[in-house]
């Protein structure tokens, strides 16, 4: 079986003109694959190739969590990631502002089978 890591994007107001503004980072060493609002990351096949380790740290994960964030028109980005036969059915979610969720990537401290909803920063507050 392989990781795989999914993401949700949401728009501030869902209306057709937010949803067309929204454009999608082309990486260069990983493939983001689906259509919004839902897309998943994939290197030759699934997201094993992108795992630096199995407690959260993954290849390209922040840098496109931020690049999403920074549209205007994206209220918050969703982050989950699990093994692959073990979807979790009803996982919780935890709001973080995208400060911390950076962190947490970057050290290897994202829970798996949680969805991060990855807020801007001084968003958490208002939210």
């Amino acid at each position: 079986m392989c990781w795989e890591v999914r993401i949700t994007v949401n728009l501030q107001q869902d209306i057709p003109e937010n949803r067309a503004a929204v454009t999608v980072p082309h990486p260069t060493d990983f493939e983001i694959i689906g259509k919004f609002p839902k897309f998943e990351f994939c290197k030759n096949g699934c997201a094993c190739d992108l795992m630096k380790d199995c407690r959260g740290k993954i290849i390209g994960l922040v840098p496109t969590v931020e690049y999403f964030l920074e549209q205007p028109k994206i209220k918050s980005v969703e982050v989950l990631w699990f093994w692959l036969s073990e979807e979790p059915n009803d996982p919780p979610t935890e709001k973080v502002e995208f400060e911390e969720f950076s962190c947490r990537a970057e050290s290897g401290k994202l829970k798996q089978d949680t969805i991060f909803k990855v807020l801007k920063n001084g968003q958490h507050t208002r939210v």
